[in-house]
């Protein structure tokens, strides 16, 4: 790979960064959708010690990263407000602790640009938008419209790293993909299954409950699922109970797959899935990342923007935002705020996924983990 040759060439190069500081405080779709642009850096500078700042929430999106030597802790920031003195000046001397030569700072934010700037670190490469990167001391262009896996892309190509599209990554603990075969095993579920995530919308700084598909309609794609000998599985966490509940009332054959006990589970459970259903949510982008066959309903969010990603050549299966056109959409700005996901039908829906099974027939026997 491009990206390989690059990082074995520069090895050893005087006046490298050997501390690098990743800034990716929110969210866990975004989080994943920087792990391109984090071994872009990491093959560039491979003696270099990478560490990532983000929160409890986000955490789990770098648990286990090879990429990633640790992790530090910033929960402050991402209280939904701006943080106070209190706040500010301990984020501060968190950062200058790690005394690191280059920070790659993944969020539009002046006061997070100004926070990083004020830890001393002098290298300082993030996001020209808007003004909001004034402190940062090398200013990458953000385009009107560009994937956010690909605009993290480009903060490594300006911090020295090849920009090459990549996919994400998501580590999935060694041994969790067999225990989670021998759960679903103990609940009664053999042979192909499908994962339904009908939850999502919720994080620590929205809630945007109408980002999720009507559980009636994925209910029905659970039914059409079982004509097809696929097991539908209905995975959620507590904060998705409501949704859970709702399908498994409109189908009572699909089985139940929760609370699940964090993402990495989540992960477990999507590696030797059939395919994967899902909303517009961090747990979709997590299914990505382990390579399983997704499809993502979009309604006010724009999948140009914040669809799965997945790039082309790569040998996992499909990535597929399925929305209502957004030339369907009154001429106004930004034009997927007026969208709802029940321009999306069901049969829409069906159509991509039967298209999948067509493509790939399989026999009875859960898909193998990449």
């Amino acid at each position: 790979m491009i990206l390989a040759t690059a990082g074995a060439v520069v090895s050893g190069r005087a006046g490298e960064p050997r501390r690098i500081l990743v800034v990716k405080l929110c969210c866990l779709g975004d989080a994943l959708m920087s792990t391109p642009a984090i071994a872009a850096i990491g093959e560039r500078y491979p003696n270099a010690t990478i560490e990532v700042a983000t929160g409890a929430w986000t955490r789990p999106a770098f648990e286990g990263n090879p990429r990633v030597q640790r992790i530090v802790c910033t929960d402050p920031i991402l209280s939904g407000r701006a943080p106070n003195p209190i706040d500010a000046l301990a984020f501060v001397r968190r950062l200058a602790r790690g005394r690191y030569d280059l920070a790659v700072v993944m969020e539009r934010s002046f006061i997070v640009a100004a926070l990083v700037a004020a830890t001393g670190i002098g290298r300082r490469v993030g996001f020209d938008s808007g003004g909001r990167g004034l402190p940062h001391t090398d200013r990458v262009p953000v385009p009107p419209i560009a994937h956010e896996a690909d605009l993290y892309l480009r903060l490594a190509n300006g911090a020295g790293a090849a920009g090459d599209p990549r996919p994400m990554e998501f580590a999935v603990r060694p041994g969790a993909s067999e225990a989670m075969a021998q759960d679903l095993r103990a609940r009664g579920i053999e042979g192909p299954y499908a994962v339904l995530h009908p939850g999502g919308g919720t994080n620590p700084g929205m809630r945007l409950l109408t980002k999720r598909w009507p559980a009636d309609r994925f209910a029905e794609i659970a039914r059409r699922l079982i004509q097809h000998d696929i097991v539908p599985v209905v995975a959620w966490s507590d904060l998705d109970r409501d949704a859970a509940d709702a399908v498994l009332a409109s189908c009572p054959a699909a089985r139940s797959c929760g609370p699940l006990r964090d993402i990495a589970t989540l992960g477990a459970l999507a590696t030797r899935a059939r395919l994967y259903l899902g909303n517009d949510t961090g747990p979709t982008h997590v299914a990505t990342a382990v390579g399983a066959p997704t499809f993502v309903i979009f309604g006010p969010s724009d999948e140009r923007r914040y669809g799965p990603w997945r790039p082309l050549g790569s040998a996992a299966g499909p990535a597929v935002a399925i929305a209502e056109p957004l030339l369907a959409m009154a001429d106004s700005a930004p034009a997927w705020l007026n969208r709802s996901t029940l321009a999306v039908s069901v049969d829409q829906v069906w159509g991509a996924v039967e298209a999948e099974l067509a493509r790939t027939p399989e026999t009875p026997g859960a898909r193998a983990a990449p």
